[in-house]
């Protein structure tokens, strides 16, 4: 026969809420939703934003490095950013790419 023992211990956990979030565009607040905000709301209070995330597949330590994150208010300032990313004379890498996700603010 065999008896099962179920160990069980107690453990604090740190939670990281979004406090704000700006436009990396423009410099529009995101969050926290101003009332005077223009932009569309769910039933549970919150709007649409993008989050991007750039960088390159080359090889080495330099790819970890070539991330970046980055929040937009619409989807004219993520076209801006798509802009200037694609349009440089001479692209950094060939490896490029630039993922952008839509995304609801936390509820009010």
């Amino acid at each position: 026969m065999v008896n099962y023992v179920k160990k069980m211990e107690l453990r604090e956990v740190e939670v990281t809420d979004h406090t704000e979030i700006i436009c990396d565009c423009c410099g529009k607040l995101i969050f926290p939703i101003q009332d005077n905000d223009e932009r569309k709301l769910d039933f549970r209070g919150r709007a649409k934003y993008y989050h991007a995330r750039s960088g390159h597949h080359d090889w080495g330590n330099d790819s970890i490095d070539s991330l970046e994150y980055l929040d937009f208010c619409s989807l004219e300032c993520v076209h801006k950013q798509l802009d200037k990313f694609y349009k440089e004379d001479e692209p950094y890498s060939d490896t490029a790419y630039f993922e952008i996700e839509a995304e609801s603010t936390p509820e009010k």
